[in-house]
């Protein structure tokens, strides 16, 4: 694969532009991973709304009715269900782990089997998360994608 990047201070907005004869799986998850940088979704603390890039989402939890996108040092509620987030992410590094949960994998450091056939999830910010049986199939195949 061939690599060229141009660089202009003329250039508002950055473009990427991908040339290939036929498009394979690793090719879609380039472009997949590349998507994933123009998502953000909006969230709320202390009375600030802000946008966060998906990218620093670590994972993102629905309690009592309630969605919290979790950053690395933070965790901001969110008006949108888990449902409609995980439709935004979908074809990026997020993926189902539970009812409850949506992870990036992007943000993993270990996976360790626990018990019932679940894992558990430790991330970069040292979170600790469990992966349901039932979506620990899904999981393994978005760690492959990685």
């Amino acid at each position: 694969m061939k690599l060229t990047i141009l660089q202009d201070d003329a250039i508002a907005e950055d473009e990427i532009i991908i040339k290939t004869a036929a498009c394979h799986p690793r090719l879609e998850g380039l472009i997949d991973l590349i998507k994933q940088y123009s998502i953000t979704l909006k969230a709320y603390h202390s009375n600030r709304e802000y946008y966060l890039p998906i990218e620093t989402i670590y994972y993102v939890e629905s309690v009592d009715g309630i969605t919290y996108l979790i950053t690395e040092k933070n965790s901001l509620s969110c008006k949108m269900s888990l449902r409609e987030i995980e439709d935004i992410v979908q074809h990026t590094s997020f993926c189902r782990i539970s009812k409850h949960m949506i992870v990036n994998t992007a943000h993993l450091k270990a996976v360790q089997s626990y018990a019932n056939h679940r894992l558990l999830l430790l991330l970069k910010n040292d979170d600790k998360v469990l992966v349901n049986r039932n979506y620990v199939e899904h999981l393994k195949k978005q760690i492959k994608k990685l």
